[in-house]
């Protein structure tokens, strides 16, 4: 089967179900916020935990914390419009879920990221 996201989403989706969540139920993929990527201060949340009011966001080091600061200034946008929206943003690097999958979903949960 193939799998719509990055070699770390699939981690963490991996991650999720390996300690028991159920997608639709604990957590949803893909999960588009105020119009999703085609909208201006829109985001795509890469995981929601729903019951937790959690929005999970796992960056690529390359693509993110990286990047020039108009993509730098969009991630701050979105975490602001989220925030404002009551969720708590978590931020992952993709090289911590990649390394430990488990650990990462637990820390998200717990509304801990490591960036």
């Amino acid at each position: 089967a193939n799998f719509p996201g990055s070699g770390a989403e699939f981690a963490f989706l991996w991650g999720c179900l390996r300690i028991g969540l159920q997608e639709g139920v604990d957590f949803t993929y893909q999960v588009p916020f105020a119009g999703g990527r085609l909208f201006r201060g829109g985001a795509l949340l890469d995981f929601e935990f729903p019951p937790l009011n959690i929005g999970i966001r796992i960056q690529g080091l390359h693509w993110h914390a990286y990047a020039g600061g108009d993509k730098r200034a969009s991630d701050l946008a979105q975490r602001i419009a989220l925030e404002s929206a009551g969720m708590t943003v978590v931020d992952i690097s993709d090289t911590f879920v990649l390394r430990a999958p488990i650990q990462a979903v637990q820390n998200a949960m717990r509304g801990m990221g490591d960036l």
